[in-house]
């Protein structure tokens, strides 16, 4: 469902109300990788090896682990390169200059 809603977000009669809740969402996935099933399910491997430190000194929502692979995707697996890929182009399409959550 969460897909398609970012597929049909750019539609002219898109309500700005969903629109409002579904940034949201993005924001929230992009600040904890957990909550992105993709990311969960491509990435899983590359964590623990790549960000170790990353992962468990990371308080919830700050974004450390997206970051860290983000610069290690040289070294990612194809498929969270993937998934890496999706989630950053995904945080541009709704990029906010002020987001306070």
């Amino acid at each position: 469902m969460f897909h398609c809603l970012l597929v049909n977000a750019q539609q002219p009669d898109f309500s700005s109300q969903c629109r409002t809740i579904l940034v949201k969402q993005v924001h929230k996935r992009t600040r904890d990788w957990r909550l992105d099933y993709g990311l969960q399910k491509y990435c899983g491997g590359d964590v623990p090896t790549l960000c170790a430190t990353e992962a468990k000194d990371a308080d919830r929502g700050t974004g450390v682990v997206i970051k860290c692979l983000v610069k290690k995707v040289e070294s990612v697996s194809e498929g969270c390169a993937r998934e890496l890929s999706r989630v950053v182009s995904t945080a541009l399409q709704f990029y906010e200059p002020v987001c306070v959550y």
